[in-house]
């Protein structure tokens, strides 16, 4: 099982944050970006040292590899969680997993945006099993039945 690490996100908002401050011809914001993608990168690659042997590094996915590979199903400018979930899934499915599962925010428009695409998706992927899982907070007794269905096809 592989689960996408929390700091995708920030490498992603620091991304943006660089993308932003050129297309408003923002010098300042560029230079405060890249000193943050650094630094950001210096403390990961620390905290990872200690556990790099325990991890598959065959899984790990860079951001600039989603934002390559999302685009057959959304655009890598459309900004928030549509992009990274979906070039990852494409890039994971090309590394062998054998099924997706997204767990999407109960009525979260990117999930939705996410959930839009997956069949087309899993279609164009050798029919690969791909879930769309919306979590509300509450325990479901049919999610167990809709993961013995996935499973199944």
């Amino acid at each position: 099982m592989v689960i996408g690490p929390f700091s995708e996100w920030i490498t992603y908002s620091t991304y943006r944050f660089t993308r932003d401050s050129r297309w408003k011809n923002d010098t300042k914001g560029v230079i405060k970006s890249k000193i943050q993608g650094i630094g950001q990168e210096v403390i990961a690659n620390s905290l990872l040292k200690g556990i790099k042997k325990f991890t598959d590094h065959q899984k790990d996915v860079s951001l600039h590899e989603m934002l390559r590979l999302c685009n057959t199903y959304v655009n890598e400018f459309y900004d928030g969680d549509p992009p990274i979930a979906v070039g990852s899934s494409i890039a994971l499915s090309n590394r062998g997993v054998s099924g997706i599962a997204a767990i999407l925010p109960f009525t979260c428009m990117p999930g939705t945006v996410i959930a839009s695409v997956s069949d087309s998706f899993r279609k164009d992927n050798n029919n690969i099993p791909f879930i769309n899982i919306p979590y509300d907070g509450q325990d479901s007794v049919s999610l167990e039945t809709r993961l013995q269905h996935s499973y199944s096809r």
